[in-house]
């Protein structure tokens, strides 16, 4: 790791140091884990999918699970989403959707207004 020199005074020379830091991943998110299989250490930069360096198992298996489920669930939602414009969607559905995302839209700011007004002098 290549670490820049302690700044002198001056502002320029304070500024280049910083970004010598930034820029040889000083700050990076790297430490090291046991291994649940094989119970050695490896380094884990803390991503579900990191691998351990000797069994090439899983480190976090659960947390690569749950991220699994979680895309899952957004995909469903996205495929679900009614305002969504899809590609096989005739002139007219285009139009019932971008009408009810606006009309939808409008609702939320005149229930937003209501309540900030609501609370706001309601004393």
């Amino acid at each position: 790791m290549v670490v820049a020199d302690k700044p002198k005074k001056g502002n320029i020379v304070r500024q280049s140091y910083v970004w010598a830091l930034l820029l040889t991943n000083s700050f990076s998110m790297k430490s090291e884990k046991k291994c649940s299989h094989c119970g050695e250490w490896t380094t884990w930069e803390k991503q579900p999918t990191d691998r351990c360096g000797h069994c090439n198992e899983y480190l976090d298996p659960r947390s690569l699970q749950e991220k699994e489920v979680r895309e899952e669930k957004e995909r469903v939602f996205r495929e679900n989403d009614f305002f969504r414009v899809r590609e096989n969607d005739s002139f007219l559905m285009i139009m019932v959707r971008k009408t009810g995302w606006a009309l939808h839209a409008i609702f939320a700011a005149i229930a937003w207004a209501f309540l900030w007004f609501v609370t706001t002098f309601s004393g």
